[in-house]
């Protein structure tokens, strides 16, 4: 129940943020794969594979933390997505996954040394599919 809760919180936020017709067009200076928002204490950081475009990971950047939303595809990209979350010096608090479709979940072991949340379907779904 605790993170049904908080997807919909975080949803929430997502969605003022993007009422407020916000820009995402400011690119971060350390990794031109990212894009940045900000708004009031929140910043988010929207990170787009170079060679999927359609595959994006999400680092909310908090007043004291951060939250990683979804690994990507691979590996290798889910650590660069690790990599640019750890250069904003702030800790990792949680990551979840948001859902059990490939680009979302495979890259996952990037994750290892931090907490990941999901919904108890989507953990159903991946242990079927396999890791």
């Amino acid at each position: 129940m605790k993170i049904k809760l908080l997807l919909i919180a975080l949803f929430a936020m997502c969605a003022d943020l993007l009422a407020q017709k916000p820009d995402f067009n400011r690119l971060s200076s350390s990794n031109p794969n990212v894009k940045m928002l900000t708004s009031g204490n929140i910043t988010v950081h929207s990170y787009v594979n170079p060679q999927l475009i359609q595959v994006t990971s999400y680092v909310l950047e908090l007043k004291d933390s951060l939250v990683l939303i979804d690994a990507q595809l691979t590996y290798t990209f889910t650590k660069e997505v690790v990599a640019y979350a750890q250069s904003l010096k702030k800790p990792i608090a949680r990551v979840i996954l948001t859902h059990a479709h490939p680009d979302h979940f495979l890259g996952a072991y990037a994750f290892r040394d931090y907490k990941v949340y999901a919904l108890k379907e989507t953990i159903e779904t991946i242990a079927k599919i396999g890791d």
